[in-house]
């Protein structure tokens, strides 16, 4: 499987190598994840399906895409977070510079953001251990 970051990217090839990639942070302290099994590089066309995973902190939000033109699904979490509230995530190429938020309940930890990503990385269908939210 094919994982990228801003500059970087990676072929993983087991549960181990996804685990020590996905805790790799940028400069800013956060980090955005392109997850896919069809590619062979990043500078080819986006492959599909893909997961977008976003770290910053102790938390992490996912977003899986089942092919192009799909506005996709968001990971449910908002596990002991303000039902109303948003969290910040701060990584190189956010939008704005200052940070994105999402709303708490499509956040959790980083614990169930590998999870998510190890489902993924065995089956690239939409991970069906998480609840999701088509977009």
């Amino acid at each position: 499987m094919l994982v990228t970051m801003v500059r970087t990217e990676w072929t993983v090839l087991d549960e181990e190598q996804l685990r020590s990639v996905l805790q790799t942070r940028d400069v800013r302290g956060g980090a955005e994840f392109w997850l896919a099994h069809a590619a062979t590089s990043a500078a080819e066309a986006p492959a599909y399906p893909a997961l977008n995973i976003r770290l910053y902190n102790a938390s992490a939000c996912a977003t899986y895409f089942p092919d192009e033109g799909h506005p996709g699904f968001r990971c449910c979490g908002g596990y002991n977070l303000d039902p109303n509230g948003v969290t910040n995530s701060v990584f190189d190429g956010c939008d704005p510079w200052t940070g994105e938020d999402a709303p708490n309940e499509f956040v959790f930890d980083t614990e169930t953001a590998f999870a998510v990503a190890s489902e993924f990385m065995q089956n690239p269908s939409l991970p069906q251990s998480f609840r999701w939210f088509e977009l």
